[in-house]
């Protein structure tokens, strides 16, 4: 058998063109969330809005 060239897949991919990021890079990304949740009082706020609301009660098991 004769040796075949290798074919050059990169120029046939059709990848998209977006700022959107491939990875979701979760290690770095949670913390700089925890920090906007913490920096806005996020949970506090979320807190403060259920307590106008009536107590929600999950049975389980």
């Amino acid at each position: 058998m004769a040796e075949q060239e290798k074919i050059n897949y990169k120029d046939t991919l059709n990848l998209p063109t977006t700022d959107f990021k491939m990875k979701a890079d979760a290690a770095v990304r949670e913390i700089d969330i925890q920090k906007f949740w913490e920096e806005n009082n996020i949970y506090e706020k979320n807190l403060s809005q259920r307590n106008k609301t009536n107590k929600f009660i999950l049975h389980d098991g």
